[in-house]
């Protein structure tokens, strides 16, 4: 039996639900809108050729090696980005870079396969993180 000046447990965790929840929707939003952008760069982004500097030694967990490619967009300016690769040698490889204009550093390599892919992964996390947000959300039962 709990006194009246103590808050009950079933209180305190419903306000830890629901500020939980809202952190799991925001991070979903922001998972799902990271998935929407993929494919939307590559279909309304400008192009650029682009040089892989840097290729990691070893092979990651998906199986890919990770590089960092730099490019020169429309404005003149240098700009760099980070992607991942199935090649084994890719260094100083050319390759074609989608960008969005008025922010340069919002890029990625100009492939489908690479947008869909890494579009995919983030809507994964943005729909678990929605599922878990309201799955926080839903009433109890006691």
């Amino acid at each position: 039996m709990t006194r009246p000046d103590q808050p009950t447990p079933r209180r305190l965790s419903g306000s830890l639900d629901r500020g939980l929840s809202l952190a799991l929707l925001i991070l979903a939003c922001g998972f799902l809108s990271v998935a929407a952008s993929k494919p939307l760069i590559l279909a309304l982004g400008a192009r650029a050729t682009g040089v892989i500097e840097h290729q990691e030694g070893g092979v990651s967990t998906r199986g890919a090696y990770g590089v960092r490619y730099r490019f020169t967009a429309g404005d003149g300016r240098v700009h760099g980005g980070t992607a991942y690769t199935a090649s084994k040698d890719a260094r100083f490889a050319r390759v074609s870079i989608a960008y969005l204009r008025a922010l340069p550093q919002v890029n990625m390599p100009a492939s489908g396969a690479y947008a869909l892919v890494t579009g995919c992964g983030w809507a994964l996390l943005g729909f678990l993180s929605l599922v878990a947000s309201v799955a926080l959300r839903s009433p109890k039962s006691a």
